[in-house]
């Protein structure tokens, strides 16, 4: 994973990464197997970006025989480039875009690893099957709604699949061939066996 991330700290500059992501990505030490993923704490690294990839190693490690696998690989991978834990204590009253912005810890909502998993939760909740809401909740916000939408139409992606989805809007995706070679990758070394 080290070496994945050294690799495209170049090219995700081009994609308008989570700043922490960026400075987590170029501390890392790829030929240092001891300490190649330690990196300097980052009093600001608690951006959106580990909370966006925690999807991919969900769907790696989904067995409950896995657990221990999800939770280590899923703390490691945020602590290479998001090591700032961040705590609220959250009771909102209304879900809607105002909300979303006390939610943050710097007025943009979905800015934060802490929020941006919430509000896409909270807009699948919220939108159930109905693909048009989903985006109208998770993905039209006015905060870090990239973040909160490729959380959400992953989540709504396991639990739907593709049905509902128009499919002008992924039918000439950037990169599809590629995303979809890597999904088959990522179920066969999920399915493979039932060890951890």
């Amino acid at each position: 994973m080290v070496k994945v991330y050294a690799e495209i700290v170049e090219k995700i500059h081009k994609r308008r990464p989570d700043p922490a992501t960026i400075e987590g990505c170029t501390q890392l030490k790829p030929d240092n197997y001891a300490l190649g993923w330690h990196t300097p704490f980052n009093e600001k690294g608690s951006g959106f970006g580990a909370a966006t990839k925690a999807m991919c190693i969900g769907m790696r490690y989904w067995q409950p025989e896995k657990l221990d696998n999800l939770v280590q690989v899923s703390i490691e991978s945020g602590r290479m480039t998001h090591n700032h834990p961040t705590d609220k204590r959250i009771t909102p009253s209304e879900i809607n875009p105002k909300v979303y912005k006390e939610w943050s810890s710097e007025g943009v909502g979905g800015r934060r690893g802490h929020d941006a998993p919430m509000i896409a939760y909270d807009a699948l909740l919220f939108a159930g099957s109905d693909w048009t809401e989903l985006c109208h909740h998770a993905m039209f916000h006015g905060g870090e709604s990239g973040a909160t939408g490729s959380i959400a139409g992953c989540l709504y992606g396991l639990l739907y699949g593709m049905a509902n989805i128009p499919k002008g809007l992924y039918k000439n995706l950037e990169f599809r061939e590629r995303l979809e070679g890597l999904a088959e990758e990522l179920y066969k070394a999920a399915n493979v066996s039932k060890t951890p």
